[in-house]
């Protein structure tokens, strides 16, 4: 849980430069915008990471359920913490309208990232094919998201 602080206290410190109340040069602004889009895409694309490696390390009896059962349970936390942060920055009237496209973009791909983890924990529950195609088909929906938001290949 130290790691989810930690990364819940980054992204408030830096919505709090970003957006904070007090006048900046716009090129600071625009570095704090940048800072905050690229932070939350690494966010998200080792979120993606995680639950990937862990679904293979789980199929290959390296992680036990109960195990899983916690990994999967941070990486809600992180989708979850991280949502709730976007959502107040969509609030601020002090978001262009630009900046609330693209921090839309990066909630949604959360929610996708939130579907993944709730069908690799109905497969670590109960690991029968229905479930396994359940869990790939959400992992390529929010790997395709990622790489639209990061402007990978999908």
């Amino acid at each position: 849980m130290r790691v989810n602080r930690l990364t819940g206290a980054t992204i408030v410190l830096g919505m709090i430069l970003a957006f904070g109340t007090g006048a900046r040069p716009v090129a600071a602004e625009q570095e704090l915008e940048r800072a905050l889009g690229a932070s939350t895409a690494v966010a998200l694309y080792e979120m993606q990471m995680v639950l990937g490696l862990s679904a293979d390390g789980f199929a290959k009896k390296v992680y036990t359920a109960e195990q899983m059962e916690t990994l999967i349970g941070e990486q809600k936390g992180f989708v979850k913490n991280l949502d709730k942060e976007l959502s107040a920055l969509l609030k601020l009237d002090s978001v262009t309208e630009a900046d609330k496209k693209s921090l839309k973009e990066m909630s949604d791909c959360l929610a996708l990232m939130g579907a993944t983890a709730d069908a690799l924990l109905a497969y670590v529950k109960d690991s029968s094919d229905k479930n396994a195609d359940k869990f790939q088909e959400a992992r390529k929906a929010s790997h395709a998201a990622l790489a639209e938001l990061m402007g990978l290949d999908k």
